[in-house]
């Protein structure tokens, strides 16, 4: 019955907008991801004309979910969210992941969308239904500490047990039927690009082949070939400022301080000290060219090999 209900409610409104000049949303119109970035995420790979690639990423709302969602679970959404709005003092809020229905402060269920299915999360104890016929779960994110007992509704059956999961967390609150609510949830199909424009989805849009910037490096071998040791002796600025401290000799290597500095930095003992690259009673720190000096820096060391 609730089949024939939903099939003869879609007619109608698929008549009535085009009578409106509207045309029928159809599943071809729904842009498909070529992949799965998470709960809420679809990613696509595009190639502008310059072979620049990029990976876009279009972040869903609840409802942008229930708009793009199937017939069926906007319809399973309306009957349970107008049976939850029909205990007295409910109220729901409709955040960006999910819609929550609350009695006062008291958090009782919460409507999620999870691929092509309906999720309710629900303020129970899951354990007290693992022997029973509704088959919940437990759902480990932090999000739904609160209302932890999720039921997927699959098909109409599950449909009604939810009611009754519903009037168990309404119980507990507690809280009492009271007039019926009969509102009209569902929300009319739209495409992606409309939705992008009302900020219902997010597109994050990343350039997965940047260029890496390029690293100069060279070797002690060429460095040699380019300077030898005289003049590389001569170029070297005697230093007035930092003078000789008493304390234990310590040695490091060319490759160390590349890997612990940045272009233009000045290695100084005190920063060797602070990096932890030597001990905080060293008073003398020689230089050795082991490796490759891929950053160019500046420095103070008492002797240079």
């Amino acid at each position: 019955f609730r089949r024939k209900k939903r099939q003869a409610a879609t007619g109608s409104v698929q008549e009535e907008a085009t009578a409106q000049g509207a045309v029928a949303p159809g599943p071809q119109s729904i842009e498909e991801p070529v992949a799965n970035g998470g709960e809420d995420e679809e990613v696509r790979t595009v190639t502008d004309e310059k072979g620049n690639i990029f990976q876009i990423r279009y972040v869903r709302s609840f409802h942008a979910k229930l708009c793009q969602a199937d017939d069926t679970v906007k319809d399973y959404y309306n009957e349970l969210k107008n049976y939850a709005l029909s205990y007295k003092k409910a109220n729901d809020r409709v955040s960006w992941h999910f819609d929550s229905i609350n009695v006062g402060r008291a958090a009782v269920l919460k409507f999620a969308i999870r691929g092509k299915t309906l999720c309710v999360y629900l303020a129970l104890n899951a354990d007290d239904y693992a022997e029973t016929k509704y088959k919940v779960e437990k759902a480990e994110s932090k999000k739904f500490e609160d209302v932890s007992c999720l039921y997927r509704i699959k098909n109409d059956r599950r449909c009604s047990y939810a009611k009754d999961l519903i009037d168990a967390a309404m119980a507990a609150v507690p809280t009492e039927r009271g007039k019926e609510s009969n509102e009209d949830f569902r929300l009319p199909y739209e495409e992606t690009k409309a939705l992008l424009e009302k900020g219902w989805i997010k597109e994050l849009k990343t350039q997965v082949n940047a260029p890496k910037p390029k690293i100069q490096s060279i070797t002690v071998e060429k460095a040699e070939e380019l300077m030898n040791d005289e003049t590389a002796e001569a170029s070297i600025e005697a230093d007035t400022v930092h003078h000789h401290r008493e304390g234990k000799k310590e040695i490091i290597n060319i490759d160390t301080l590349s890997q612990n500095y940045q272009d233009g930095d000045t290695v100084t003992l005190d920063s060797l000290i602070e990096k932890g690259l030597v001990t905080a009673k060293t008073g003398y720190v020689k230089v050795l060219a082991r490796g490759k000096m891929i950053v160019i820096l500046g420095g103070h060391a008492q002797k240079i090999d």
